[in-house]
């Protein structure tokens, strides 16, 4: 080998060992960044025997990656669910609060109680109607919170598909640039890390799945296989709701003009931050409303005034409780819904509205004609203690409620508030679990794929050896020219 070729590979030794310590430079630099991966230079030899470095790679584990990205969607519908979830229980149905319908339902049953033996007391009277009072206004405060969280769920969805359509259009600018530079040959190694992380947000938002290329464009699908990204972003549209009522449904997310969200949807997303936002308002929510609303209508039934002769002449009317649709009754077994919203103390019994509690004992609510203390008699105690054995005597309940066909209205307001403690414990366990899963695979992708300080530290040595012994090569070239040249000019 001439003198000339051995300097020539003595170069290409230095150019590459700078470029190999620039890589390892970079993944030192790195090495705590959340997603960033090991980058390897990758060495050739040239014609002339010597080297260079053909390409800069990175790490890759793609199926551990999918496990991540899985993961981080189910848990973020289970956080999204549970907390909320939290929510409900806490204005709706902490015990502490004293104001859950179980609470308060217990608290009418022990007032009538203690009416029922002194019905001439008229402070127990007054106490009975002062908790039928609460029982009601529990009822409007209990559906006012579960709308209220309906309606942060919708304002969320809004928030999660503004965050979808900026992370797509991130992703479009990134994913452009990777296709631009891998055609041309160009390290994009580190735009790939970026990539990965928009698509571990995005995974937060909703359930997807990815499809690379060969040219390393990569395509975005949910996970029923709906497009989100395939070379351009597609558009993902929501109308938010100003605010949410028992009786109004929320509206659907659509990608390109195909339903996302919504039970009628045939390619419904299943997880994601959007899907727990959205389970919140179209099902979970409407689900305890449901239940709320067949505690007010069994109120209203159980406390209704009825023909006193018991003939079925007169029209049952609204008694104790009444509400918007009065006096019209509720259909028995079926879900009037939003009535928990505008039960109240019928008028005629409250004190406080010019009524006398003692109806609630003799009846009369809706006239003379309903009275069934015919004879005023200041002990009469039946009315009371036939309310008490209606409370205590099984009903059907609407399906839609999402609980027992058939129960005591007791029973059935102990059964939501265990329905409630239940879907809390479940999205609860469901969210650790996928937490844990989502921590446990990222940890082994970044053990898979991610900078280990002293592996790096260790190429950096071996790199540096490389580049001296190729400088020492150079000096000795040079001596060797610089011999020749002295030779020559003698």
């Amino acid at each position: 080998m001439s003198l000339t070729s051995s300097l020539s590979v003595a170069l290409s030794g230095l150019s590459t060992s700078s470029e190999q310590l620039a890589v390892v430079s970079r993944n030192v630099a790195r090495a705590n960044e959340d997603g960033a991966t090991r980058k390897t230079a990758n060495v050739t030899t040239t014609d002339s025997g010597g080297s260079r470095v053909a390409s800069v790679t990175r790490l890759a584990n793609p199926a551990l990656l999918e496990k991540v990205t899985t993961a981080t969607s189910a848990a973020a519908a289970q956080k999204v669910i549970s907390a909320s979830l939290d929510q409900f229980d806490y204005t709706v149905n902490d015990p502490s609060l004293e104001g859950s319908p179980s609470q308060l339902i217990s608290k009418l049953t022990t007032a009538l109680q203690t009416f029922a033996t002194a019905p001439q007391d008229s402070t127990a009277a007054s106490a009975a109607v002062a908790a039928a009072r609460d029982m009601a206004q529990g009822l409007r405060d209990a559906t006012q919170s579960v709308q209220n969280q309906r309606s942060l769920a919708d304002r969320g969805m809004a928030d999660s598909v503004k965050n979808i359509n900026s992370l797509l259009d991130q992703f479009q600018k990134l994913n452009d640039e990777i296709v631009s530079g891998t055609g041309m040959g160009k390290d994009v190694t580190d735009s790939l890390d970026q990539r990965d992380n928009i698509v571990q947000q995005l995974s937060q938002e909703i359930g997807i799945r990815t499809v690379t290329d060969s040219n390393n464009s990569m395509s975005i699908y949910t996970e029923q296989g709906v497009t989100l990204f395939n070379g351009v972003p597609r558009t993902v549209s929501f109308k938010a709701t100003a605010a949410l009522g028992a009786t109004t449904s929320g509206n659907d997310v659509y990608v390109d003009g195909v339903p996302i969200t919504g039970g009628k949807s045939s390619m419904q997303s299943q997880t994601g931050k959007l899907i727990g936002y959205a389970q919140i308002r179209d099902s979970l929510g409407p689900t305890y409303q449901n239940q709320l609303d067949e505690m007010a209508r069994a109120l209203i039934s159980q406390f209704a005034e009825k023909d006193p002769s018991g003939s079925n002449v007169l029209t049952t009317m609204p008694g104790l409780f009444t509400y918007d649709g009065a006096p019209a009754m509720p259909t028995d077994g079926t879900v009037s819904t939003g009535i928990a919203g505008t039960i109240t103390l019928n008028a005629a019994a409250d004190p406080t509205q010019g009524g006398s509690a003692l109806t609630l004992r003799d009846g009369g609510m809706n006239g003379t004609s309903y009275v069934y203390n015919t004879t005023n008699a200041t002990g009469y105690a039946d009315r009371l203690q036939s309310l008490i054995d209606g409370m205590q005597t099984s009903m059907n309940f609407d399906s839609a409620a999402g609980l027992t066909g058939s129960a005591t209205l007791n029973d059935f307001t102990s059964a939501s508030a265990g329905w409630l403690q239940a879907q809390r414990k479940s999205a609860s366990t469901a969210a650790d679990y996928n937490t844990t899963l989502q921590q446990r695979a990222s940890d082994s992708l970044s053990k898979e794929t991610g900078v280990n300080i002293d592996e790096e530290m260790t190429n950096m040595l071996q790199f540096e050896r490389a580049y001296q012994a190729s400088a020492r090569l150079m000096s000795t070239i040079d001596a060797m020219f610089q011999t020749l040249l002295q030779t020559y000019s003698k």
